[in-house]
């Protein structure tokens, strides 16, 4: 009797297991979405305590750019620009494109940062 009993716990245990992973399948796209939109809030934070980073991000916009038009169309010495633009590019927000120049160096928003951009609009 006791080994039928040792069999139907083991069942017992075999079917929650099944069920605890079921759960946790079913929950991980959730938990995933809700750490990517935890990452958007701490980086639309982190643009928005910097009118540089504000301007610059929203100075490339969906367009390809090069320092001196970022610095133009944002009234900000180009200094000031190129060192916004390594910030944005530290936090995944902008890329450059042909970085084996030393001048003219284009930059565009990367797909995570235009959704950053979408939010702090």
């Amino acid at each position: 009797m006791e080994m039928n009993s040792t069999i139907g716990n083991e069942s017992n245990r075999g079917n929650e297991l099944e069920m605890k992973l079921k759960n946790e399948l079913e929950m991980k796209p959730i938990m995933e979405e809700c750490l990517m939109n935890d990452k958007l809030l701490v980086e639309k934070a982190y643009v928005e305590i910097s009118s540089y980073r504000l301007k610059t991000l929203k100075s490339i916009g969906t367009n390809v750019k090069i320092p001196k038009q970022i610095a133009k169309d944002c009234g900000i010495k180009q200094n000031h620009i190129s060192k916004t633009l390594k910030e944005l590019k530290t936090h995944g927000l902008i890329e450059c494109i042909n970085e084996e120049v030393r001048k003219g160096r284009l930059y565009r928003l990367t797909p995570f940062g235009l959704s950053v951009l979408e939010e702090v609009q």
